[in-house]
């Protein structure tokens, strides 16, 4: 009985192991279905002083971002952030 070259018994393996390392990874942030925000909900902000954020009920955990505020950089697909411009005006209502 011959023995197999060394090749030839690690070739299934190596062929497997490549076809494993060729799939893609799934997307580590969670879609917008699963843990939205609601910021489509209050688009109708845009552009509008930052005193109407006072007669608004806004979700728990909203960020009110002013102009040149330092605020962590976690993703938070949960979570519903405003960003108030430098003329006191709404200029983004997004997720993160």
């Amino acid at each position: 009985m011959p023995i197999k070259p060394l090749f030839q018994r690690f070739l299934p393996i190596s062929a497997l192991v490549f076809l494993i390392g060729c799939t893609p990874m799934a997307d580590p942030t969670p879609s917008p279905t699963s843990r939205s925000c609601q910021a489509a909900q209050y688009q109708s902000l845009l552009w509008k002083p930052q005193s109407v954020l006072n007669n608004v009920t806004l979700p728990n955990g909203t960020r009110v971002i002013s102009p040149d505020q330092a605020v962590t950089m976690d993703l938070r697909m949960d979570r519903m952030n405003i960003s108030i411009g430098k003329l006191d005006r709404v200029e983004r209502v997004f997720c993160g």
